[in-house]
């Protein structure tokens, strides 16, 4: 543990955290004293990306860092990834994009727009849970030009996949 926090009161995030910034140690308590370089939008099918960001916020409280986007039936997967380009033009922030299905609408609108643009530093996830964006979400008040350790997001996203009861 980083002796400059060593008496501080770490929240139970933490822990998990300091492997996802190369060894940075980013104690909880300083989300809200941290300027944030970097947003999160969730792309999904309907309104389950309304539904996981607004879970996300009823259990870690509320978080102005994290937009989402549905697609609904009628709608148009060009229109989608227009309105995506839109916002990734707007704000530079957007920095992750966490998507429902690996190969659905949402994904590939995601991907078309992050690539008209141009943006490397946009990373896209598939497979979106809770789990997920709420680590996510602890994290996205890091420093400027620090880098999130992308397997071990994954691996925390899988690891919150388990069989807790097993039927007959």
């Amino acid at each position: 543990m980083n002796k400059n926090v060593s008496n501080m009161v770490i929240h139970k995030y933490s822990v998990s955290l300091c492997a996802l910034f190369d060894n940075a140690y980013i104690p909880d308590i300083y989300f809200g004293h941290r300027r944030c370089f970097m947003k999160i939008l969730v792309v999904s099918h309907g309104s389950f990306s309304k539904s996981l960001v607004e879970t996300a916020k009823m259990i870690s409280g509320k978080n102005d860092n994290i937009d989402y986007l549905g697609l609904y039936p009628g709608d148009n997967s060009d229109e989608l990834s227009n309105t995506i380009r839109i916002r990734l033009e707007n704000d530079p922030k957007i920095k992750i994009i966490l998507v429902d299905l690996l190969g659905g609408s949402p994904m590939i609108a995601s991907v078309k727009a992050v690539k008209s643009l141009n943006r490397e530093d946009v990373s896209l996830y598939s497979g979106v849970n809770l789990a997920l964006l709420l680590e996510i979400s602890q994290v996205i008040n890091i420093d400027e030009g620090q880098k999130i350790n992308n397997l071990e997001l994954l691996s925390i996203a899988k690891d919150s996949i388990s069989l807790v009861l097993e039927g007959k």
